[in-house]
């Protein structure tokens, strides 16, 4: 009876173990977002030098680096996004 358990406390507390690092934040979606992230940089900078507003080049980056932080930190916002013109 001793032997059953223990031996289910420890199948128990290996699947705990288990389930918490398949759960694990940080292995996977890091560099998901940092891939997408990318890639969001690159659209946004082919609408923008697409629109030909008359930005510098700089302004478009630092426009558009406040746009990606802005849906990193609001993913859930479904507002359109707005270049500045200059």
């Amino acid at each position: 009876m001793n032997r059953m358990i223990s031996t289910l406390l420890i199948v128990g507390a290996m699947g705990f173990g288990v389930q918490a690092i398949a759960d694990d934040p940080s292995s996977s979606t890091t560099s998901g977002t940092t891939m997408n992230t990318r890639q969001m940089m690159k659209d946004c900078m082919a609408k923008a030098k697409a629109s030909n507003n008359g930005m510098s080049e700089q302004d478009m980056k630092k426009s558009c680096k406040d746009q990606i932080k802005a849906k990193v930190d609001h993913p859930d916002d479904t507002a359109p996004t707005v270049t500045p013109a200059h």
